[in-house]
């Protein structure tokens, strides 16, 4: 990936964005909140000031961004005339595609557009911007957040251009401040356990940036939100289902799963709601003790080896006697943290086990096996932070 500049266009050069979706030409289109997602290889159609508009036309005083997916090659004329609310416009293509006539007329104010670093001449010569900021490669795209069986939380993102690695964030108990929590290489799976979460208790919100080796970290990703569930008694052996709604991605639809008995077994779906509730009593529900899950599919899924595209929630129940927020896992501590020297690792169960350090850039500067010394000697390592990896259980380190 490479490093995005930051124009501020001054005149006529703007985009808008829309809510809906469709084709044009050979392009895909989307609309998500206030921003325009266009992608596809090729050219975009011409169109015109009258009857031929472009097809998110109708929706230009709502969109506020614009993001162009890598191999667009032309922007056709008035695609986006008279897009007066647009701010920012954030580009992914190698080369800067040719503007048509009229592209961005009528279009007021200074759009702030992001382009891939090393790309500036191109754009300089195609599109006339009067200034730039070097601003950062661009943000890489969480594709979505579910609950695990663990109640620890699943972190999947999509790996739209190849980078060093992956920077997670979580939200601290400061509203919008978000802490590194790991750095994972590009070669890993797009997929990260956030094993110190517990979906139990709370929601979590989390953005992720890219780390590329020429470039440096990316601005941060939008945030996602989890779903957390609670359930509590009513009236003549019913439950009421409360949750916290999803916050990242788009969709239409809550399915509500149920099963009971002494433990935790086969969920059933029992009911689909609109996504306008976040709400539900279960005035059938069995005697004893229940559990419920809320479930959101997604029409694109998430990759990582396999297709996945269902976020759920938490499980929540009445049965005071079992853990379903119990962590299977291998925990292990280490001293001291920050380190000179000798970083000393405390693990139950200990055996021989593989472990590597890498730095910010998810490249390995360490690995070996921890032996009956359970040391690790990391004195040779240059001031600053890395990441220990342990059974897939990865933590910061500070070396001083």
């Amino acid at each position: 990936m490479k490093k995005l500049l930051l124009f501020a266009i001054f005149g006529i050069f703007v985009i808008q964005l829309s809510a809906q979706g469709g084709t044009t030409g050979p392009l895909t289109w989307q609309i998500s909140n206030d921003t325009l997602y266009i992608s596809g290889e090729g050219a975009m159609p011409d169109y015109d000031e009258d009857s031929n508009h472009s097809p998110w036309y109708v929706y230009k005083d709502i969109i506020f961004t614009l993001v162009l997916s890598n191999g667009i090659t032309y922007i056709g004329d008035y695609a986006f005339i008279d897009f007066v609310k647009l701010v920012s416009i954030i580009s992914n293509t190698t080369t800067a595609p040719k503007i048509g006539y009229c592209s961005f007329c009528n279009v007021s104010g200074n759009v702030i557009i992001y382009i891939l670093c090393n790309t500036y001449e191109s754009y300089l010569a195609e599109w006339q911007f009067n200034g730039f900021i070097v601003e950062g490669n661009s943000a890489p795209t969480i594709c979505m957040i579910s609950v695990n069986t663990n109640s620890q939380n699943e972190i999947f993102w999509k790996k739209e251009n190849e980078v060093v690695s992956y920077n997670i964030y979580r939200e601290s108990n400061q509203s919008d401040e978000f802490n590194l929590v790991v750095n994972l290489s590009y070669d890993n799976l797009s997929k990260w356990i956030d094993v110190a979460s517990n979906a139990q208790t709370q929601s979590y919100r989390y953005k992720i940036s890219a780390m590329d080796q020429e470039c440096g970290e990316s601005r941060l990703s939008d945030a996602h939100k989890t779903t957390h569930l609670t359930i509590n008694a009513g009236i003549n052996n019913s439950w009421n289902l409360l949750w916290t709604p999803y916050e990242g991605v788009e969709y239409f639809t809550y399915n509500i799963y149920r099963t009971s008995g002494n433990t935790l077994g086969e969920l059933e779906l029992i009911n689909a709601i609109s996504a306008n509730h976040t709400s539900y009593t279960d005035i059938n529900a069995p005697t004893g003790y229940v559990y419920y899950v809320i479930e959101i599919v997604l029409d694109e899924g998430c990759e990582e080896g396999k297709t996945v595209n269902a976020i759920r929630s938490n499980v929540a129940t009445n049965n005071p006697n079992i853990s379903v927020n119990e962590i299977k896992r291998n925990a292990y501590e280490i001293y001291p943290n920050p380190v000179s020297s000798i970083l000393n690792v405390k693990m139950d169960n200990f055996e021989n086990v593989d472990y590597t350090i890498c730095n910010n850039l998810g490249q390995i500067v360490i690995q070996g096996i921890l032996n009956e010394s359970k040391s690790i000697n990391v004195g040779l390592l240059s001031n600053g932070i890395y990441f220990l990896k342990i059974d897939d259980v990865i933590s910061k380190i500070v070396k001083y």
